[in-house]
């Protein structure tokens, strides 16, 4: 496995469980059943967005603490390398998102997906539609999904460049809200 790869699961790892740990201090003055607009708020979907009408929220979470992690590539420039996140439910329930992307509910059951759509925002990373493209572990909320949206994007940027000899891997904090959606039966 190549170095960057390596150091990156790991340090990815270490992250996502520091990111549990602080999830609760991070969501300190947000009830558990407090609606989205109380943690954010998803205003008008983007058209390359929405999810076929024969689909349903099946999970709406916001992250409660989370980064996208960017190696500096020899021309300077970041390269994303993947998030590591923690998302909570309105009514206490978490997801794990690291790289793949992937997303693990709190039942074991996981998704992995591939973006194919995108929808710039400025000063933040975008907003994206997510198909899912595998379904692992065990057998959950999660192993109906379809399709999975990041929105109301905040943070998450890198800086335009950066220096090889000494910015190895940045992190940068980031919020949205995520949507997982499955089809009405």
């Amino acid at each position: 496995m190549d170095q960057r790869i390596a150091s990156f699961v790991l340090s990815a790892a270490s992250a996502l469980a520091l990111v549990a740990l602080a999830a609760p201090a991070a969501l300190a003055g947000t009830s558990p059943g407090a609606p989205a607009s109380a943690v954010g708020k998803v205003d008008d979907v983007p058209a390359a967005l929405r999810v076929p009408g024969d689909h349903k929220v099946v999970f709406e979470g916001i992250v409660a603490a989370g980064t996208q992690t960017y190696h500096c590539g020899a021309d300077g420039k970041y390269v994303l390398l993947g998030p590591t996140a923690m998302l909570r439910g309105r009514e206490g329930q978490y997801v794990a998102h690291y790289f793949g992307p992937s997303w693990q509910y709190q039942d074991g059951s996981v998704v992995v997906g591939k973006v194919i759509a995108k929808e710039p925002r400025a000063n933040t990373i975008d907003q994206l539609l997510v198909q899912v493209s595998q379904h692992d572990g065990r057998q959950g909320l999660f192993s109906e999904v379809d399709f999975i949206q990041r929105l109301a994007t905040e943070g998450g940027v890198p800086p335009p460049q950066c220096d090889p000899a000494r910015d190895a891997t940045l992190a940068v904090p980031y919020t949205a809200i995520y949507q997982f959606w499955a089809p009405t039966k």
